[in-house]
């Protein structure tokens, strides 16, 4: 209804508007056994909590999109925070894996090192002829305790781990003044930053 009332200000020529909710509301329960399974994988190498961490792609212009230091700073704040906290894990489904290394450059030596210690896992399997990974944002979320948004820009991953149940937090690091989930309330699901959203993270963590 948000989407069909923004059309109806744009003067759209459009006759109907069919509002369906959630089209993906039977992924979960085709997903929890395999997203448990990774979830023991990262535990068994010692973590007992879980973080997605959710990818919106860069490019090298950022005039059209988010440029390749602001992912860069995405990845290494949650990297630096697991590398530290030996009971913390990291899940990532970039949303395009074939280039994921190559654009995270420097702080892709940082992915390697969380890597190693087993608690940290990046979603890479993409589709011939894609560079888009193949994994559902659900499968990444419903492996996690907590899910972060490092983008106001868009949301709709995160709002499908919210849907599956999963607390989810959102920065907004574009400065964004007129998205929808600004009606959420900051400090508790809306972060300007990710340094306060991560103490915000670990208070919970440590007393939900």
């Amino acid at each position: 209804k948000f989407s069909h009332d923004i059309d109806h200000k744009l003067d759209s020529k459009t006759k109907y508007s069919v509002i369906v909710g959630y089209p993906q509301d039977h992924a979960g329960s085709f997903l929890k056994a395999e997203a448990q399974k990774l979830r023991e994988k990262l535990m068994s190498n010692g973590a007992t909590k879980i973080i997605f961490a959710i990818d919106e792609n860069s490019t090298n212009d950022d005039r059209w999109h988010t440029g390749h230091d602001l992912q860069r700073e995405n990845y290494s704040f949650i990297l630096q925070k697991v590398l530290e906290t030996p009971w913390l894990g990291v899940v990532f489904k970039p949303k395009a894996s074939k280039t994921l290394r190559k654009r995270l450059g420097p702080v892709a030596d940082l992915l390697k090192e969380a890597e190693a210690t087993g608690r940290c896992h990046v979603f890479e399997n993409s589709s011939k002829g894609r560079n888009s990974t193949i994994a559902p944002v659900i499968l990444a979320g419903l492996s996690a305790d907590v899910c972060i948004h490092g983008h106001m820009s868009a949301g709709t991953a995160a709002f499908e781990c919210a849907l599956e149940g999963t607390p989810t937090l959102l920065i907004n690091r574009e400065g964004v003044v007129d998205s929808k989930f600004l009606e959420l309330p900051k400090g508790a699901v809306i972060f300007d930053d990710w340094p306060t959203c991560i103490d915000a993270l670990m208070s919970y963590l440590d007393n939900p």
